[in-house]
């Protein structure tokens, strides 16, 4: 039984051969996709972007593991089974953090692959379950790339058709309702508490669809490739399939040009001062404007499955284009800073087969971090990138322009 001090040999779930594991069932194979790197509209000179022309992304295999005997915790990607801790296959110790070591509950020696796990409480019991928990599964995006893909990835197998599922307790009315519309299977639902660990009889592991390393807010993504995301083409694709079957009798029907744009009133940080003029220019242009936080999730879902071109400020928000057909086009906008990395949404729009672009704006001051400082964007070249791509041309500016983004 593991206590408040607990240790694990850290192992990834390739590697787990261990007596308690019961079955393993394959959904799709590990695969290679050639991607596009991030477009800018208006890259400048002095900017120093990392820019590749193509990218080759290894896309996760998908299987479900069923491990007898194996504990989870709240609020972690974690998976104990005797003395080893599995982790998924993108994690990298000796590279990446996790919320639980940042607030103290883990502790990991990267040279001997070794984690301490401090906990509270004892394990409470569970005879069959589907673990659904995940360090990031609080933010929207994270939770439709990493997480509820894994029920539809579990629904394959019948033979678990009745297994229930473990939720992250505290979890935004929108994703339980994710949960709620997908869950065709009628599962129960047992909700489970940041750190707190869960003993399953025969435990069902759903292997990670898509992956990027946390980190800690008020720090900084320096030293980090920029390449380190990855998603699972097979897990969005039925997920996109799914949520566009169940939501297809409400009679409602979503707009071809969308704008999605981030709540005034909700204090996210990171906004656009000159939004208003913005979303003037879209209106003009025939978009129309849905603002998520005021959206269910069948609503953003059904705003979404009919867009032919999205444009829309970075954020969690964004992640919504995976309710879009393939071969959708999209310009996101997003500010510029020298640290930045570009390719998380690039990324997942290129596995999703859209056609992906940024717009960058100049950042207003030098307060704060720069990930979360306002930025303005500039209405002609937003202009410019709309009318090229409802002429089906290219956006991107000819190599000889040169303007001055930080001043």
């Amino acid at each position: 039984m593991t206590d408040n001090t607990s240790s694990y040999m850290l192992i990834p779930w390739s590697a787990f051969r261990d007596t308690q594991l019961l079955s393993r069932m394959s959904f799709s194979p590990a695969q290679f996709i050639d991607i596009p790197g991030p477009r800018f509209v208006n890259k400048r000179r002095s900017d120093k972007l990392d820019e590749v022309d193509t990218l080759k992304l290894e896309m996760p295999k998908l299987e479900v593991t069923e491990v007898r005997d194996g504990i989870v915790v709240g609020g972690t990607d974690f998976t104990l089974s005797g003395e080893t801790a599995i982790f998924p296959d993108a994690f990298v110790p000796s590279r990446d953090t996790c919320p639980a070591e940042v607030f103290g509950v883990a502790s990991i020696d990267r040279h001997k692959a070794l984690m301490r796990l401090y906990l509270t409480h004892q394990p409470k019991k569970v005879n069959f379950a589907a673990a659904l928990l995940g360090q990031s599964a609080t933010n929207y995006a994270h939770w439709l790339t990493e997480i509820l893909p894994k029920l539809l990835v579990l629904d394959a197998f019948a033979e678990f058709d009745n297994a229930p599922l473990l939720l992250d307790h505290g979890l935004h009315p929108n994703i339980l309702e994710s949960v709620s519309i997908l869950n065709t299977k009628h599962r129960n639902v047992i909700m489970v508490g940041r750190w707190e660990p869960v003993r399953v009889d025969r435990l069902l592991y759903i292997s990670q669809p898509g992956y990027e390393p946390y980190i800690p807010h008020g720090l900084s993504a320096k030293g980090l490739t920029g390449i380190v995301n990855t998603f699972s083409s097979p897990a969005l694709n039925i997920l996109r399939d799914t949520a566009s079957r169940v939501t297809g009798k409400s009679g409602q029907a979503g707009a071809k040009k969308l704008y999605i744009r981030r709540s005034k009133s909700s204090g996210n940080l990171r906004g656009i001062i000159n939004s208003d003029v913005i979303e003037g220019l879209v209106r003009v242009k025939g978009f129309q404007v849905v603002e998520p936080s005021s959206l269910t999730f069948f609503e953003q879902v059904v705003a979404c499955k009919q867009a032919e071109i999205i444009v829309a400020p970075i954020g969690a928000a964004l992640a919504n284009m995976i309710f879009s057909p393939a071969g959708c086009k999209v310009i996101a906008l997003a500010p510029y800073y020298e640290e930045a990395s570009y390719y998380y949404y690039s990324n997942l729009a290129g596995v999703l087969g859209h056609e992906f672009y940024y717009i960058l704006g100049r950042q207003i001051n030098k307060n704060g971090h720069p990930m979360h400082r306002e930025y303005s964007i500039d209405p002609s070249e937003l202009e410019m990138a709309i009318t090229s791509l409802l002429s089906n041309r290219s956006p991107l500016y000819k190599p000889n322009v040169d303007r001055e983004l930080r001043k």
